[in-house]
């Protein structure tokens, strides 16, 4: 998977949290090192990738911009 790590991009007139994707980034690179920079993909492609979801975790998180979509390629053996 050549992108695995999306995140909504902030809408025009809206700022994004950069604390939000360094806490991000530091659990991935803790758990996955050399995994590539986390993609910003605009508000409707998100939600296009979302439906297409194997499965979604709901949490109580209400960080603006704090949605993440991992995506799972083949594991090596």
């Amino acid at each position: 998977v050549d992108s695995p790590v999306f995140m909504m991009a902030a809408v025009e007139g809206d700022t994004l949290d950069p604390a939000v994707e360094t806490a991000y980034r530091a659990a991935i690179d803790q758990h996955a090192p050399g995994t590539p920079p986390i993609q910003r993909v605009e508000r409707f492609a998100f939600y296009d990738q979302a439906q297409q979801a194997f499965a979604v975790v709901m949490t109580g998180e209400t960080t603006k911009y704090g949605n993440i979509i991992l995506k799972k390629g083949v594991t090596p053996c």
